[in-house]
């Protein structure tokens, strides 16, 4: 066994952040007893938690002392999300025509709010009834050929 034992929070014997599994190693004791303390201070007076994550907080994780193998791990999940990225972007990118229908149903929604603007300005300024009663029928119709017949 090494002469200089150090309290570390243990990344293998973990449940939620390392800290009961840690203890265990340093006291050489089952991790299982050490949590079962806990959660009766836990339950009994509420310190377990607080006494939890201070101990979360002070302890150093032993993750952080192999810093070879967890900048692997970093440098893996790093390269994973980059690799998801671009697929994603290339995709967005490969896919044109979503963005040029897009830019057909802005323009299309565009014209009818002017449209009806026009209408009902024209309606205010001039009081005349027959644009309401004939020009805006008149209009949906054509939009609706416009939009049938659009190639």
């Amino acid at each position: 066994m090494n002469s200089e034992k150090k309290l570390l929070r243990s990344s293998k014997d973990r449940v939620i952040l390392g800290v009961c599994g840690g203890l265990a190693d340093y006291f050489e004791v089952d991790p299982v007893i050490v949590r079962v303390i806990f959660i009766l201070l836990a339950f009994g007076s509420g310190f377990g938690v607080i006494l939890y994550i201070v101990l979360a907080i002070a302890i150093p994780s032993d993750s952080d002392s192999s810093d070879g193998e967890s900048k692997e791990r970093i440098k893996k999940v790093a390269d994973d999300v980059k690799e998801k990225i671009n697929s994603v972007a290339s995709e967005i990118k490969s896919d044109s025509s979503n963005t040029e229908k897009v830019r057909n149903l802005k323009n299309l929604a565009g014209i009818i709010l002017i449209v009806i603007g026009i209408i009902v300005l024209a309606n205010q300024f001039f009081n005349i009834h027959w644009i309401e009663q004939a020009l805006l029928p008149l209009m949906i119709v054509l939009l609706g050929f416009y939009l049938v017949f659009k190639k």
